[in-house]
């Protein structure tokens, strides 16, 4: 008895240690180990779907199993270096997966009913102060489907069964953002049963073997619909300077503006600050820019900070909308925007 005390004490010791670890990370850091356990559970379904198929199917298999190793892997392991119990399990189970094979699918099975309870505990441990963030949901689902995307595009670059496993990956990367959505109270019935359509209709998709530009139409929809969403209810909850006719007139005094102005026509970022449940949002907002196309981002809010890097995709508008970790009383002194092959320099401050 004393001994399963101990157990359990040691146990509510570990877990209060991460969970103040877990305060030590920025907003945009738990999104990104949110996404990134999101991916490596993405892998391991493609795995399960190999499983009972012929040909290169096995070595798929090891491919999607050893990029968790060698990329998701790296990038989560920041997040729990000083949990030591917790990297020790968490290795433990993937070298009991890697060492099993992928031969026998009931073995796999087994093992995986392990991984995942134990990716989404660290997930629940690193991202628990967000759990009453009722946008956090629809930020992992969004970048879960710029990263379909952006596998869908590489798979159509690579060639034989390099293009297969981004194929594969991008598939599952996508069921795994319906479930984000499913889970998910934050949407409007109607709008969420339009999505839904969107979602099946992806999934009717995947069994093509190559991607098709009806791909990259429903995914954009889904994202320009979740984005307006967000950006709605923003600025809904946000204090106004400006009510909506008078904002209608200064984007009218804007276009006039830039009509009889060509030079300065072509992509811009602002930097816009929101107010939301009392605090200051901070956000990129990029107008004119090529439709459907990555943007890497790259920006320094003072001489102190190291360069910040963050990629997003414009939308078929050209738009963009990006919130970033940064107070609002901060300058940003330097931003540069590469995309295709551009690259530009914006020199912009806040509350300039």
């Amino acid at each position: 008895m004393k001994v399963f005390l101990t157990i359990i004490m040691m146990f509510i010791v570990i877990m209060g240690m991460m969970e103040a670890y877990a305060e030590e990370f920025t907003y945009n850091e738990k999104v990104e180990y949110a996404v990134e356990s999101q991916k490596v559970i993405a892998h391991m379904i493609a795995i399960y779907d190999n499983f009972g198929k012929d040909g290169v199917y096995k070595e798929l298999s090891n491919m999607h199993f050893d990029h968790i190793l060698k990329q998701n892997l790296k990038v989560m392991e920041k997040y729990y270096s000083e949990q030591i119990d917790y990297q020790d399990e968490l290795n433990h189970t993937l070298f009991t997966i890697q060492n099993s094979g992928f031969d026998e699918k009931a073995a796999f099975i087994e093992h995986a009913k392990k991984l995942f309870p134990l990716l989404n505990t660290g997930t629940d441990l690193i991202t628990n102060d967000l759990n009453d963030d009722k946008f956090f949901r629809l930020v992992v689902m969004t970048l879960l489907l710029e990263s379909v995307k952006t596998e869908y595009i590489e798979s159509q670059e690579a060639a034989g069964i390099e293009s297969l496993l981004k194929k594969q990956h991008a598939d599952t990367m996508a069921i795994r953002a319906h479930m984000y959505f499913e889970n998910t109270n934050e949407i409007p019935t109607e709008m969420k049963y339009v999505v839904e359509q969107k979602f099946q209709k992806i999934f009717q998709l995947m069994n093509n073997h190559e991607v098709k530009i009806e791909h990259y139409e429903l995914l954009n929809e889904i994202v320009s619909k979740i984005y307006d969403h967000v950006e709605k209810n923003e600025q809904n909850e946000s204090s106004k300077e400006f009510d909506e006719p008078e904002i209608l007139n200064l984007e009218l005094e804007i276009t006039n503006l830039e009509l009889d102005e060509p030079e300065n026509i072509g992509p811009k970022i602002m930097l816009r600050t929101d107010h939301k449940n009392g605090n200051e949002i901070v956000s990129f907002e990029g107008t004119g820019f090529p439709r459907d196309i990555r943007v890497d981002i790259k920006y320094v809010t003072n001489l102190d900070k190291e360069i910040q890097h963050v990629k997003v995709r414009s939308l078929d508008n050209g738009t963009f909308y990006l919130p970033i970790e940064m107070n609002p009383e901060e300058k940003t002194y330097f931003l540069n925007a590469e995309y295709l092959e551009t690259v530009t320099v914006f020199t912009i401050s806040n509350n300039a």
